[in-house]
């Protein structure tokens, strides 16, 4: 069979591009099958590599007490105080860390076997390289001419079918390798935020460090988080809810603001935003002016200079001088167009001197930059709260629909049905709940003056400080103190425009919820005119939310994860009494409410002529829950015929 010198050319320019095998798509398939190796093999070199370190981690900590690993440190020339954890084998993990990134693992091990001889140690014989991840192509080899007669004339006839399996082929491998690799990165990133949070969780529960040394480790760790890709909320979550203001300051304030310049910045631009104008809020700005002013750095003056306008702002606004306000909020904008505290500080100052429209552009803005987080109520509870810039935004809604999607539209509120007074039911003129549907528009006034507890009016909530005897310790906190797995719940309103499973019926309802930690808390209201002896029913729904893995909550919290006990009841005090400990009260069964909405009651009779009802709730397990909320709806209180 002839071959023209047109084929010829074919094959030679075909041999020039390919590896010396078959022709037709078998070439690609082998290449892409060599590939394949090269990532699996990628991937088992990775997976060794990490297995000598976890293992020589372990064998120190093991073989070593905290003295001799210090001794060690000292030994070969590193600073065991300047480890950036807490406990020995924390430490000990670190010190390999920073030995690994110098190529010094193989002396570490060389002292260990000679001061540890009887123990098992890796073999180290040289610095732990990273695995090749360049992939090289096989070499191309030439076609002899013979090899060209021979493939010619066995030239396969349905190029395009195969062609088409093969482009099928590699996509599905370039795929999987793709997620493959991304899935690897993302497990990489979870590890390092979980050993972030490890250190951050000892360094603020351990009591044996002084001030400066917590809050080094802690600012260590909420600056790794920062800079890792989707665990900024995280961080801030950890700086407001974990950290007392004491501990909060100090992350602003270390001795030397040079030598963590990175660290002290990346806290404050991750924190800062998110300070609200209060005695708190303000504080914390105050404190980060000092250290950014001694950094050589012009983003590190810049943003010195937004906080001193915006607090600037916030101090003239709140004596009264809002223009003066309006000019340093300006400059402070001017700054950072991106900081969503300022823009709404601004809009607060526009209502003030009665300019409700230009008001409404600035929390627009402010739900563009913010929307989902912390600035998204607060916008929220200035429009329904102020009757003009209500008035204007209803006017104008078609203008402003990222308020619009916030803000219920001016009908009349759905309250629970009561019963009808009759000659058996009627209790006296004011024996009735006030604000029993929790419909008081917002903003809520603060109980005590503390930020964290937003009370509807007329009720008031109590809550324990510290664990009772009779609560267990979750196994998760060891040997630390209480602040680890108790605290007081946070009150807040909740808005059915944003949450309506949340709400059982009309705009609003009253939640309460605590973060990683357990509490004890309720509402109760007093009642009084009422006639002796009366029995009384009191009612209210209640609805329950805990939540193990946030990630498997689905979106917005719809469902719980692995909900432990909440020891949800109510009760009724027949002598009017506040203590909700009072051996006096009247309680209800406990019943489970996890999101669904169940109707608590509760029958006593009164005392006297003054009853209080109560309603309580205690998160209880034995592993720490991320979140643990409870929402109350449309409550009531009548006779019992």
């Amino acid at each position: 069979m002839g071959v023209s010198r047109r084929d010829m050319l074919y094959l030679y320019a075909e041999s020039a591009y390919q590896p010396s095998t078959p022709i037709g798509y078998n070439t690609t398939t082998n290449v892409v099958q060599q590939k394949v190796a090269f990532e699996v093999k990628v991937a088992q070199e990775a997976q060794t590599q990490q297995e000598v370190l976890v293992r020589l981690r372990q064998n120190l900590a093991k073989h070593f007490s905290e003295e001799e690993i210090r001794t060690l440190c000292f030994d070969m020339g590193v600073d065991y105080e300047n480890l950036p954890a807490i406990g020995k084998e924390n430490k000990a993990r670190e010190f390999i860390v920073y030995l690994e990134r110098c190529g010094r693992l193989p002396e570490l091990v060389e002292n260990c076997r000679e001061l540890r001889p009887s123990s098992s140690w890796p073999t180290i014989s040289g610095p732990i390289q990273p695995a090749q991840t360049a992939y090289t192509a096989p070499e191309v080899q030439k076609t002899s001419d013979n090899e060209i007669h021979h493939r010619v004339g066995a030239k396969p006839k349905d190029w395009t079918r195969r062609i088409a399996v093969g482009s099928i082929v590699l996509v599905i491998v370039i795929a999987t390798v793709v997620y493959a690799v991304l899935r690897l990165e993302q497990q990489m990133i979870d590890s390092q935020a979980q050993r972030l949070m490890q250190d951050f969780q000892e360094a603020s529960n351990y009591q044996g460090v002084t001030r400066a040394e917590r809050a080094k480790i802690q600012r260590a760790s909420l600056a790794g988080l920062f800079r890792l890709k989707g665990y900024a909320d995280r961080a801030r979550w950890q700086f407001f809810e974990q950290l007392p203001l004491d501990q909060q300051r100090a992350l602003f304030e270390p001795d030397d603001p040079k030598s963590v310049q990175d660290q002290l910045v990346a806290v404050i631009e991750g924190t800062y935003t998110e300070l609200w104008n209060d005695e708190r809020g303000n504080e914390l700005l105050q404190a980060m002016i000092p250290s950014l002013r001694k950094l050589d750095r012009a983003d590190a003056i810049n943003l010195a200079t937004e906080i001193e306008q915006w607090l600037q702002g916030r101090t003239s606004q709140n004596r009264g001088d809002c223009p003066q306000a309006m000019q340093a909020y300006k400059v402070a904008i001017s700054l950072n167009t991106g900081n969503s505290g300022t823009h709404f500080d601004y809009a607060l100052a526009l209502v003030c001197i009665n300019d409700p429209d230009q008001a409404l552009v600035e929390l627009e803005t402010v739900l563009s930059l913010n929307w989902g987080g912390f600035w998204q109520a607060r916008v929220r509870q200035e429009v329904v709260s102020d009757k003009p810039l209500y008035a204007m935004w209803w006017q104008e809604k078609e203008k402003y629909k990222a308020i619009a999607a916030l803000v219920p539209a001016p009908t009349p509120a759905t309250s629970a049905p009561t019963p009808t007074p009759t000659e058996s039911s009627s209790i006296a003129s004011r024996a009735d709940l006030v604000n029993g549907d929790f419909e008081a528009p917002p903003p809520w006034p603060l109980q005590d003056n503390i930020r964290e507890v937003q009370v509807a009016p007329s009720w008031r909530a109590w809550y324990l400080d510290k664990p009772p005897a009779y609560v267990k310790k979750p196994v998760n906190c060891g040997g630390v103190d209480y602040g680890c797995y108790w605290m007081r719940p946070e009150f807040r309103d909740m808005v059915a425009a944003s949450f309506p499973n949340r709400v059982h019926s009309g705009f609003y309802a009253q939640e309460y919820f605590s973060y990683g930690r357990m509490h004890e808390a309720g509402l109760y209201q007093q009642i009084g005119g009422i006639k002796p002896e009366t029995m009384l029913r009191f009612s209210i729904w209640i609805q329950a939310w805990q939540c193990f893995n946030i990630d498997e909550c689905g979106k917005d919290g719809i469902h719980s994860d692995k909900p432990a006990e909440m020891h949800l009841k109510v009760g009724i005090d027949p002598n009017g009494g506040s203590d909700p400990l009072s051996s006096n009260i009247v309680w209800s069964s406990e019943q489970e409410a996890f999101d669904r909405w169940v109707d608590f009651s509760v029958e006593a009779k009164a005392a006297g002529d003054t009853v209080t009802v109560f309603t309580h709730s205690r998160a209880d397990w034995d592993w720490a829950r991320t979140y643990s909320g409870v929402y109350l709806d449309d409550a009531s209180l009548a006779a019992v015929p």
